[in-house]
């Protein structure tokens, strides 16, 4: 398997020309993105700033990464060579789009597919809870249109428990429901269960949650040491059977070279996940040697619907 060629992506392209189709920009380098202007294929409500854009070369086909980061909502896609993934939103931001239509509709209809944190007060209170002016922010997990969405609403400090909206498939939402808050160890998930991940010597269990159809977890791994026996094509390890994809996945995880997350260098790495279970680490030898932690969301269609 050939290593990822990730180029130097230092270049300032400037302003991006009037009415740019996102999916065309894929020479690596920094462009501005005018928020007064009609591209497209720009996130929900993207109103304007930077685009970071990363090509390289994987096994004998191009590989595009872009990120956009603007005023507190910052975004990642993928190209894999044939097609672009949705856009996600990247943990952190303070994205707060406006949509009068409620926020169930603006989860089946507008949220792009993966994670998007949003204010449900921006969002009218038509199919909000009838205590709506508690909840200060909302979390999205879609996968899909057509497939099972989760709606969770969060309160602020000190006004209650959090509430939690599914919706099976293309049917009808099931209504709110109250979570009550619980002790979790740290190396498990929702779920009881966790996955052993290990690279270059270097181990850590990381929790699996599922919850209709879909499950997620958070990659931790890392403990200051260089992963300096890396390959570029390492096995991580392997997803219970209960928890694995319905199809091969490929997740845009990230690594660093020092814990300090302001001041630390970011190298993409492609985690593929098949059918089998199997986690493999597909980058450039030398720069995952670089790294020394690796930490990122990986969220997939289960071929069992039974969590």
């Amino acid at each position: 398997m050939a290593d990822i060629i990730v180029p130097n992506n230092g270049t300032i392209h400037g302003t991006l020309p009037d009415n740019t189709d996102l999916n065309t920009v894929t020479d690596s380098g920094t462009y501005r993105v005018d928020g007064n202007n009609t591209h497209t294929n720009l996130p929900y409500g993207y109103t304007g700033g930077v685009l970071q854009v990363c090509t390289g070369g994987f096994g004998g086909s191009a590989r595009t990464i872009q990120m956009l980061a603007g005023t507190g909502n910052d975004w990642i896609r993928y190209f894999n060579g044939s097609s672009w993934f949705a856009w996600s939103q990247i943990a952190g931001g303070s994205y707060s789009p406006t949509y009068a239509n409620g926020i169930l509709d603006y989860a089946v209809n507008v949220a792009q597919e993966g994670f998007s944190v949003v204010s449900p007060r921006n969002m009218g209170a038509s199919d909000l809870p009838n205590d709506s002016f508690k909840y200060s922010y909302g979390l999205i997990l879609k996968r899909g249109s057509s497939n099972p969405i989760t709606v969770t609403l969060f309160p602020d400090s000190d006004l209650g428990y959090p509430v939690i909206m599914n919706r099976k498939a293309s049917s009808s939402w099931l209504g709110w429901k109250n979570i009550a808050y619980s002790s979790l160890s740290s190396s498990t998930g929702a779920t009881g269960e966790s996955v052993s991940l290990s690279l270059s010597g270097i181990s850590s269990n990381v929790g699996i949650s599922a919850r209709n159809g879909i499950a997620s977890m958070m990659v931790s791994l890392g403990n200051g040491t260089a992963f300096s026996n890396a390959t570029g094509n390492d096995s991580l390890g392997t997803i219970p059977t209960k928890f694995r994809p319905r199809k091969l996945y490929n997740f845009c995880i990230f690594g660093r070279d020092n814990g300090t997350w302001a001041s630390a260098n970011y190298i993409p790495l492609n985690f593929q996940m098949d059918t089998d279970g199997s986690i493999i680490l597909r980058a450039n030898a030398s720069q995952i040697q670089s790294c020394k932690y690796i930490s990122g969301a990986m969220v997939w269609e289960m071929s069992s619907t039974l969590l």
